[in-house]
């Protein structure tokens, strides 16, 4: 009987800490609002490996892949900034 008890005590330590293990993940995420040729572009990235890219073109989007660094948002916000600079436009 006590064995029974005490494999039901490993069962649900285990399932909890489990779950602490899941919630402890931190989303990160950066943003940065850009113009070009009249057109206002918002952008996002975070930690999940996302873009989101408010009138971005689909060429505009593959552009930034080659340039995002998703272990360093920061750096790669700046890269897409510095795109945009050099193509006449600017960012905030």
């Amino acid at each position: 009987m006590l064995f029974i008890l005490y494999l039901i005590f490993i069962v649900i330590a285990i399932f909890c800490f489990s779950n602490l293990k899941s919630e402890g993940s931190v989303k990160v995420s950066g943003e940065v609002t850009c113009s070009l040729n009249d057109e206002v572009y918002n952008i996002l990235l975070n930690t999940d490996n996302e873009l989101t890219c408010t009138n971005c073109t689909a060429e505009m989007k593959d552009e930034f892949t080659h340039f995002i660094h998703w272990d360093n948002l920061d750096q790669s916000l700046n890269n897409i900034e510095n795109y945009f600079l050099q193509n006449g436009g600017s960012c905030e």
